[in-house]
């Protein structure tokens, strides 16, 4: 092995993946084909091939470039020692260590990870994209004279970068991107038949799979800000096609319980959300759009939505707060408007139920039956819901499409 891809004593893991990483892509003084470096970055068994490797290097490099722009690499010891100290006082003047000690470290990160502040690096990580690999324009579907019927698409519960292998299910990278293929191309189908106009697309939440539980943590491949940036590319892409097959796109969103920055929900702030990178993203990726809206005004605030599709009213939930049993009286009370129709995900069952008229529709999960569903005798098939809906008669027909 060429001595330069040996660890130094004098160096961490991070300062060591950083040197692998710019002397690749920056310096250029590493010969090695990047599948090459795969394992020493990403660890044992990760045997990524060299297109995927240098992907990664290009995330890599970005979130090096913030951290270095924020100073985290260039702390001195004399300031790290002035810091401690000044903690220390402060710690010894409260009664509640642990509380004082809580909230330090939330003032932190609110500091380094506020997503306003961050917002300018992520638009310069989606023109270096929009650059490198455009998403255009340009219609390739069969053109139709569309009819009064539109589609909404239920997106939500993909916990992308899970990895599950059991009797019941596999799910990992390779999986996770083939059921979206699959997802997309069945819509495309189905969309066609009926001769849609709009494609409404409802993104439920729990896209990505955080931290929220230890068992989520160690059942994740990558850390979540890069399953953020992944996910958000993923949707991209699939926005993207549906533009160019159809006349016209909506996308709405809401917040969930997987994406929030702190695992403690006692802890977590509403707003604080790995999720809002996503909308914030889909617009610049997009601007060569005009029929695809990312649509921010359509909720009452950012974890419910409150549309029209055909003149039925919906609302649109991620559920984590919810009981399916109550779900619509309580949105309906507290909202002050009866709608016709109630989305909800989260559950990962293929629900659906009638209250007073208004229709509840659960959508699946698309990772599926992982092994805590396992353990509690709770297992479902991975899909999610594509439905039609007419001006005439709402909600005209279903599809749960299947993805295993």
């Amino acid at each position: 092995m060429n001595p330069e891809l040996i660890k130094k004593d004098n160096e961490n893991q991070l300062d060591y993946i950083k040197r692998l990483v710019t002397g690749k892509l920056i310096n250029r003084d590493i010969a090695e084909d990047y599948a090459e470096l795969s394992e020493l970055v990403f660890g044992k068994g990760n045997n990524f091939n060299s297109s995927e490797v240098r992907k990664r290097f290009y995330g890599i490099k970005r979130i090096f470039d913030i951290l270095d722009s924020e100073r985290l690499f260039s702390i001195t010891d004399s300031e790290v020692l002035k810091k401690i100290e000044q903690e220390k006082l402060s710690l010894q003047k409260e009664k509640v260590r642990l509380q004082d000690q809580r909230r330090e470290y939330k003032k932190l990160i609110t500091i380094d990870a506020r997503f306003e502040a961050l917002l300018d690096e992520v638009n310069k990580v989606v023109d270096d994209l929009n650059l490198h690999k455009p998403l255009l324009h340009t219609f390739y579907g069969d053109r139709y004279v569309p009819v009064n019927n539109d589609g909404v698409l239920l997106l939500s519960d993909w916990h992308s970068e899970s990895q599950v292998d059991n009797f019941l299910n596999k799910f990992n990278k390779e999986e996770f991107l083939r059921r979206i293929k699959l997802l997309t191309q069945k819509t495309i189908e189905y969309g066609k038949f009926h001769k849609i106009k709009t494609l409404h697309i409802f993104e439920l939440g729990d896209l990505l799979n955080g931290f929220i539980h230890v068992g989520s943590r160690v059942a994740n491949d990558e850390l979540t800000v890069t399953q953020t940036m992944i996910v958000s590319e993923v949707l991209a892409e699939m926005l993207s096609i549906f533009g160019n097959t159809f006349e016209k796109v909506n996308f709405y969103h809401i917040l969930d319980n997987h994406s929030r920055v702190f695992a403690n929900k006692d802890e977590s702030v509403m707003g604080e959300s790995f999720a809002r990178f996503i909308p914030w993203y889909l617009k610049p990726r997009l601007n060569e759009f005009d029929n695809i809206h990312i649509l921010e005004d359509n909720s009452l605030d950012e974890e419910i939505i409150v549309t029209d599709v055909c003149g039925q009213t919906i609302f649109g939930v991620h559920g984590h707060y919810d009981k399916l049993d109550s779900v619509v009286g309580d949105l309906a009370l507290m909202i002050k408007k009866i709608p016709d129709y109630v989305f909800v995900s989260h559950w990962h069952h293929n629900i659906e139920d009638e209250f007073h008229s208004c229709e509840l529709i659960v959508n699946q999960s698309l990772i599926g039956s992982d092994d805590y569903s396992k353990r509690i005798r709770k297992t479902s098939k991975p899909a999610q819901k594509f439905m039609i809906f007419n001006e005439d008669v709402g909600r005209l027909c279903t599809y749960n499409i299947k993805l295993k």
